[in-house]
């Protein structure tokens, strides 16, 4: 059985690590999913278009990721929630208008950091520059 999540006395850093523990499944899950459809020459072609995706997989791992952005740009609990219920509208939306969209190892770093981006400023009163986040 799970223990209940407190999201006034959880420390932020057990947040980041949930949260970062849960994006890791997604993105492998996505991953697995999108290659079963597809065939891999396809995929690759496809997946490589969309501004989230990057020429090569990041080599830090999500949860040292979300460390360092936690290092140098402090933020609440709800942030890092946020994180998971924006991701989970874009695949909705996304869904709905059946456009292809795969949280992948490729796209997962630049949604990560810009959903802290928008989530931040949204439930903080005091947030950062872009180029504060781009650190």
């Amino acid at each position: 059985m799970a223990l209940p999540f407190n999201l006034a006395t959880t420390p932020v850093e057990d947040t980041v690590r949930q949260v970062a523990a849960y994006l890791d499944a997604v993105t492998g899950c996505s991953l697995a999913l999108a290659q079963q459809i597809r065939e891999p020459a396809r995929y690759e072609r496809e997946v490589s278009l969309t501004l989230f995706h990057a020429r090569s997989v990041p080599t830090i791992e999500l949860e040292t990721y979300m460390t360092r952005i936690l290092k140098y740009c402090p933020c609440q609990n709800e942030v890092f929630i946020g994180l998971i219920v924006y991701m989970q509208t874009v695949l909705d939306r996304c869904a709905r208008r059946r456009m292809p969209f795969v949280i992948d190892p490729y796209s997962i770093h630049r949604l990560i950091i810009t959903i802290i981006t928008v989530a931040s400023k949204w439930f903080s009163d005091v947030f950062f520059t872009n180029s504060r986040y781009a650190k």
